[in-house]
């Protein structure tokens, strides 16, 4: 008797352990259980300029030192060739990398085993190649938008060309599908059909840093 009540016991015993195996949800793989990282954690610069993931979620970093991309359990680095800092970051829908930095700008693709970088400067004029800084990179309307120092490079069918600018450029913004830029000294234009309209009473000196919509107009923050 007390034999079948010991297997009784161990039986329940059992079931219920696997009852509760079952009911358990299964921990996420890739997810840090670390809210904080410094430059040891992901070997790269002080300074991480800007942000964006591709369609599996994986995160690219912006860095002094380079393209950093994390998966949410380790960190990569990629150098950039001919450029130092990396100050802007876009992935788009085919998920390439576009970056660009002090002297680059350019794309990586993903292979099976790595990241292989494809610089975009050879196909611009040689009056056009000298890039002091690449402060935005934009995606809108099927293009891509380099922001650099005082240009806006529009990349689109695997041509990138300068675009004609009405003074000299300081920064672009997609706002709700609508695609604005600050020139300076003579105000914002929003960009439609590759043209630049002029915004009346926008002719301020301050760099618009931020563009924020509302219900009824839009806030520019300098």
């Amino acid at each position: 008797m007390k034999n079948i009540l010991l297997t009784i016991f161990i039986l329940l015993f059992f079931l219920q352990e696997v009852k509760s195996q079952i009911e358990k949800p299964e921990t996420p793989r890739n997810i840090p259980l670390k809210e904080h990282f410094d430059p040891n954690d992901y070997n790269g610069g002080i300074q991480n300029w800007a942000f964006d993931q591709n369609s599996e979620g994986i995160l690219y970093v912006a860095n002094n030192d380079g393209l950093l991309e994390f998966d949410g359990r380790k960190w990569n680095k990629y150098e950039i060739p001919f450029s130092t800092r990396l100050r802007a970051v876009k992935v788009d829908k085919q998920d390439r990398i576009f970056v660009g930095g002090q002297g680059q700008i350019g794309y990586f693709t993903k292979t099976k085993n790595d990241l292989v970088f494809t610089s975009l400067l050879k196909y611009l004029p040689s009056d056009k190649q000298d890039i002091s800084e690449s402060w935005k990179i934009l995606e809108f309307d099927g293009k891509i938008f380099f922001n650099t120092e005082s240009e806006l490079f529009v990349f689109e069918n695997d041509t990138i060309k300068a675009m004609t600018l009405p003074g000299y450029m300081r920064f672009a913004f997609n706002v709700e599908n609508r695609l604005f830029a600050q020139f300076y000294g003579i105000g914002l234009y929003e960009i439609v059909n590759n043209k630049f309209m002029h915004i009346k009473g926008t002719e301020i000196n301050y760099d618009i840093v931020a563009i924020l919509p509302n219900e009824k107009s839009y806030y520019c923050l300098t």
